[in-house]
């Protein structure tokens, strides 16, 4: 569902902001502008996945690599926000909040340190974009190990997403976009019970 749910949401994205995807998100061009909007949008909903998968469908849709980046980066800082807010339900205990919150940072301080070293580098020399352009490259290039007549996860769950996508034909555009994106909002929901 969650595969399905992010087809939705680059087809969605892609069928409301068609190629201004990049205009959408100019606020994003600053990294840092980036990075805390996602700290705080994945502090939010308190799942990264959810996050980042909304990330990929934007990039499928159109969200350029560069500024995806630093937004992956803060859902990663977001979700650190998740795990002290399970440790501060031990409060009343004393010893059992001291083990909680001393596991709950381990997390916080692996999420920070990467960070801390990974966005200078990104933001100097891009790194990431480029291994990750690389490794798209790999698996739908020209080479040999070519994978673009390959695709197991489309067959999937293509016919799930089309049925999403007819249901919201009817709609002109941008509309038909949006009520995509809010459906897989719905789907999430439907898997966390």
């Amino acid at each position: 569902m969650l595969i399905v749910g992010v087809g939705v949401i680059s087809s969605g994205f892609r069928a409301a902001v068609g190629d201004e995807a990049e205009q959408l998100f100019a606020f994003a061009k600053n990294p840092f502008v980036g990075l805390v909007v996602r700290i705080l949008s994945t502090a939010l909903v308190q799942s990264s996945s959810t996050t980042t998968s909304i990330i990929v469908g934007l990039v499928a849709g159109g969200l350029p690599v560069r500024i995806a980046v630093p937004m992956i980066m803060g859902s990663n800082i977001g979700t650190s926000i998740t795990n002290g807010i399970v440790s501060l339900g031990f409060v009343g205990k004393k010893e059992e909040f001291k083990q909680a919150f001393a596991a709950s940072t381990v997390l916080d301080l692996f999420n920070l340190l990467a960070v801390l070293i990974f966005f200078p580098l990104e933001i100097l020399f891009h790194p990431l974009e480029r291994l990750s352009t690389a490794s798209a490259d790999l698996f739908l290039g020209d080479s040999d190990l070519s994978m673009d007549q390959f695709d197991l996860v489309g067959a999937m769950t293509r016919p799930l997403r089309n049925l999403i996508r007819s249901a919201t034909g009817f709609l002109p555009e941008p509309f038909n976009g949006i009520v995509q994106i809010l459906s897989r909002s719905q789907i999430h929901s439907r898997e966390g019970k």
